[in-house]
Formats: structure tokens, C-alpha cells, sequence
């Protein structure tokens, strides 16, 4: 019934994206266990370029707290295929540890994207979530408002702790970020 869901609601939301080009980032060329980030093997910042995956860049970004102050721990990182990703995912996934974001950059992709979906699950802590560099701290993903930057924001629920977010609109990067978070299949379409 999920997966019936949620490919109705994804093509109602945005049916002229899937007649054009689009990219996916599915972590599956990754080596399991590897870790990124400041407490990670590499020890990336900020700024820095993790990986890359049909031109969509993944590169660590800053984590809001609640209160939108600007929280980056030295011993945050991201581990491909950790425990909380293969519980919540069918395939590898991403997983998220001690307020870390990453942000998702579109402008390789070599189209105009108009819409990206997500799949999340989330197993405690606060978040961050962002649209083309406006970034906003929240207690949970159900508190992300309606839009960021003009574009819309959608959630389609799979259970208590994730589901898919969307974004439709003229978007250039997606900042996700958590405590205890898990993602998979990052998939822009164009407009």
C-alpha cells in the first residue's frame, strides 16, 4: 500500500518531471562502513565535497539547532549502510551521527531540476532541513514549513519515524541534517 501511495502522490505532485530527464544518488557505489565527515575517517568540513552520483554532489553542510544556531560537532559523521539505514531502507543508505548535515547540490546535473525527492527515516534528535542555502533548524521533519526559497514541501509518511520528502520548485540544493538520521534514493527530476 506505501509504495501505491506514494507513486500516486509523487505523480500527481509532479507529473511533467517524470516525462523529462532525471538523476539519482542511491549510495549503492559506496563502500559500506566507509565514514565522512569531521569525525569521520577523511575528516571533512563544511564545505567539503564527500561524493558524487549523476552529477548531484554531496558535500557536508551546517547543522541548525532548534533555536537556529549554527551547531557543528567535531565528531559528527555520516556512515553508508550503518545499522539505522539497513533497518529503515531496502537497499544501502546514509546514515547521520551527532548533528551533521549534508547538502544535496544539483547544479552538476546538467538540467534545470524542478523536483527532488527524498527518502528519510528519523530515529531521535533534532534536524535541519534546507532549500538552496536557506537552512532551518526544527525538532522534527513534521515541523518543516509548507515552502524555503519558493519551493514547496511535501511529506508523504511511512510509519512514525520516515517517509519521503518532496520539493518542487526551482531548486539548486537540498540541506538535510539530524542526529539520528537515515536517507536513501535522492532522486531530482527536471522541470
Amino acid at each position: 500500500m506505501y509504495t501505491r501511495l506514494i507513486t500516486a502522490a509523487v505523480l500527481v505532485a509532479a507529473p511533467a518531471a517524470f516525462a523529462g530527464m532525471g538523476a539519482t544518488m542511491d549510495f549503492e557505489e559506496l563502500t559500506s562502513g566507509d565514514t565522512y565527515g569531521p569525525g569521520g575517517t577523511g575528516m571533512e568540513m563544511v564545505g567539503d565535497d564527500l561524493f558524487t552520483d549523476e552529477g548531484i554532489v554531496a558535500r557536508v553542510d551546517d547543522f541548525l539547532l532548534t533555536n537556529q544556531s549554527v551547531f557543528n560537532s567535531n565528531s559528527a559523521f555520516i556512515e553508508v549502510d550503518g545499522p539505522l539505514a539497513q533497518d529503515a531502507f531496502g537497499s544501502q543508505g546514509i546514515e547521520f551521527f551527532g548533528s551533521i548535515s549534508l547538502e544535496f547540490d544539483f547544479t552538476g546535473v546538467g538540467f534545470d531540476v524542478g523536483y527532488v525527492q527524498i527518502e528519510w527515516a528519523d530515529f531521535g534528535g533534532s534536524n535541519t532541513i534546507g532549500v538552496n542555502g536557506q537552512l532551518m533548524g526544527l525538532a522534527d521533519f513534521s515541523f518543516a514549513p509548507l515552502s524555503i526559497d519558493g519551493v514547496k514541501i511535501e511529506q508523504f509518511s511511512r510509519g512514525d519515524n520516515g517517509g519521503v520528502l518532496a520539493f518542487t520548485g526551482d531548486i539548486q540544493s537540498i540541506t538535510l541534517g539530524g542526529q539520528e538520521l537515515a536517507v536513501d534514493n535522492v532522486v531530482a527530476r527536471a522541470v
